[in-house]
């Protein structure tokens, strides 16, 4: 008989805003999660069997379990990420799950992956506190920097870098990257849904259409 696999413990901190579901993630990537953490919990509870506290609760008995962050917007995440790591917390850190991801993969402690379809190709890195909801696409010889949010149904082609906190948003293809000149998407910078983008993107742009254009309000 194959025995069961032994799952690592996580806890699971959620922002006031939008948060990615990640029930299904933690048993595709190995994790059991033992705690969700919401500042708003002013008494403990339980969400699906699972007790639900107060940052002050985690802090004085939850710290020494890594942790991951499920916040969607890039800047909540990164606050969130920072005051986890002031108390003495440390993050939780991914593997590569499957075939689909090459070998020379790296993901950033506290970097979430969805459970679904995920393509990575062969030397992309990924940074701290990256979240990837799938399915998703990401080439060979990418660079993902911290805090970038990856919405289902994006497609990056080889040859990529993105900076930290850029949001793409669900369907965006980025193609046209080239070895020794990456296109680069800038810090801050949002591809809105189903953006196609053949150029490099400024810092803090929000492009959207087909070709991908700066939206200007």
């Amino acid at each position: 008989m194959r025995a069961m696999p032994v799952l690592r413990p996580v806890v699971v901190h959620r922002g006031p805003g939008r948060n990615v579901a990640v029930d299904g993630f933690a048993a595709a990537r190995g994790f059991e999660i033992v705690a969700y953490v919401h500042d708003n919990a002013a008494r403990e509870s339980v969400l699906d069997g699972i007790p639900v506290v107060s940052h002050a609760t985690w802090r004085e008995r939850l710290r020494e379990i890594p942790s991951i962050v499920t916040a969607l917007d890039p800047l909540e995440r990164r606050a969130m990420a920072e005051r986890i790591a002031g108390a003495g917390g440390t993050f939780a850190v991914i593997g590569r799950a499957s075939a689909a991801i090459a070998r020379s993969v790296t993901f950033g402690p506290g970097t979430l992956a969805g459970d679904g379809p995920l393509y990575v190709g062969s030397s992309t890195t990924f940074g701290r506190h990256v979240v990837i909801v799938t399915p998703a696409s990401i080439g060979h010889d990418c660079t993902i920097g911290d805090c970038v949010t990856i919405h289902p149904g994006a497609a990056i082609s080889g040859h990529v870098v993105i900076e930290d906190d850029v949001v793409i948003r669900v369907g965006a293809v980025i193609v046209n990257g080239q070895s020794g000149k990456p296109l680069r998407l800038g810090r801050g910078a949002c591809l809105e849904v189903g953006t196609v983008v053949t150029k490099s993107v400024p810092a803090g742009a929000i492009v959207a259409g087909n070709p991908g254009r700066p939206w200007r309000p």
